[in-house]
């Protein structure tokens, strides 16, 4: 199931995505969604960003190949920042660069997993029980700040790095592409 959040004639909605267009619904993905009657065109939408979290939790240097371009080692533990909220835009978006340091912006494609409930020392073979889909996100950055002061969440804080979702649905972990297919391109 492709599952999205929208903005239609004032209202924000979250909606099902199929071939046919958007099925509005009442709800949430965490506490239910009911299809209720109608379709509308997914271009007269806005899409949003999938959820309104509370908190954007990030792993830094999590593959070796970025690891190795940045001229880092991959961390013995997960480098884990928060990215604030407020740096969440919907796609379309525009992404304001700062007027400090605008000539060392970076953007990576990144797989963004959205957690369904409440979770902590969850042991790796109950992982899927908590995650509700998983959506594609542009991770932008300002690495002269993050290199200046080493302070990687605030570099990922400002109004110009915006965790943008290309116009990707959150995807059930049941209908989520193999991921021989992902590309990050």
């Amino acid at each position: 199931m492709r599952i999205i959040r929208y903005l239609h004639e004032g209202h924000v909605s979250y909606g099902i995505v199929d071939e046919k267009g958007v099925h509005p619904c009442d709800g949430n993905p965490f506490t239910g969604l009911v299809r209720q009657s109608g379709l509308l065109d997914l271009a007269d939408v806005k899409l949003l960003p999938p959820v309104e979290p509370p908190n954007i939790i990030c792993l830094g240097l999590n593959y070796r190949a970025h690891a190795a371009e940045t001229g880092h080692p991959l961390p013995a533990e997960p480098l884990v920042f928060i990215k604030a909220t407020t740096a969440l835009c919907g796609t379309g978006d525009p992404i304001v660069l700062p007027a400090q340091y605008p000539d060392r912006i970076d953007y990576e494609a990144e797989l963004a997993i959205v957690i369904g409930r409440k979770a902590r020392n969850v042991p790796e073979d109950k992982v899927d029980e908590v995650i509700l889909g998983y959506t594609a996100a542009n991770d932008v950055s300002n690495r002269a700040v993050q290199f200046t002061d080493g302070q990687w969440a605030r570099r990922a804080t400002t109004p110009s790095a915006r965790w943008a979702p290309p116009s990707s649905p959150t995807w059930t972990p049941a209908t989520l592409p193999s991921p021989a297919a992902w590309t990050g391109r």
